[in-house]
């Protein structure tokens, strides 16, 4: 497991230090700076602190529905999948730049790269899934949207 958590940390410093030393891009239309640490106050029901549900897929409206807890992933020691990072109860740190936004979760040490390069999904993604899945981003004007494919079923 140290291991694991040393080439995790490796990869992080190396990832965040290419995209460091990127050379600026054009000046697009000003974003939103996420760039820095958040915490989540855990809440179960989204819709309590957004006033209405969240904008779910068909996909993710059912497995919101019919979610057993009692199969938790990281009951058996699985990492944990895209959405649980951002729900658990524990900071992150969000690294923003023109060709990715980098996000470092204190929760199992995990971490995750939404692609803003335009590069599209791997061909092969089906047969290499990740437990974060594979991430690609746009702006629309001043709001993200992140499509993740690829996602371990074991989530």
């Amino acid at each position: 497991m140290r291991a694991v958590q040393r080439l995790a940390r490796l990869a992080i410093t190396i990832g965040s230090a290419c995209i460091f030393a990127a050379p600026a891009a054009a000046q697009g239309p000003a974003r939103p700076d996420l760039t820095g640490f958040w915490i989540n106050q855990y809440t179960p029901d989204l819709s309590a602190v957004l006033g209405k549900q969240p904008p779910f897929t068909e996909f993710g409206a059912e497995r919101w529905r019919t979610v057993d807890t009692a199969k938790d992933p990281t009951a058996i020691c699985l990492p944990m999948g895209p959405s649980r990072g951002f729900t658990a109860p524990f900071p992150f740190l969000l690294v923003q730049h023109d060709k990715a936004i980098s996000i470092m979760f204190e929760y199992q040490s995990a971490w995750r790269v939404i692609h803003m390069d335009g590069r599209a999904h791997p061909d092969d993604l089906a047969d290499y899934p990740y437990f974060m899945g594979h991430s690609i981003g746009r702006w629309e004007g001043d709001t993200l949207v992140v499509d993740t494919q690829g996602i371990d079923e074991r989530n």
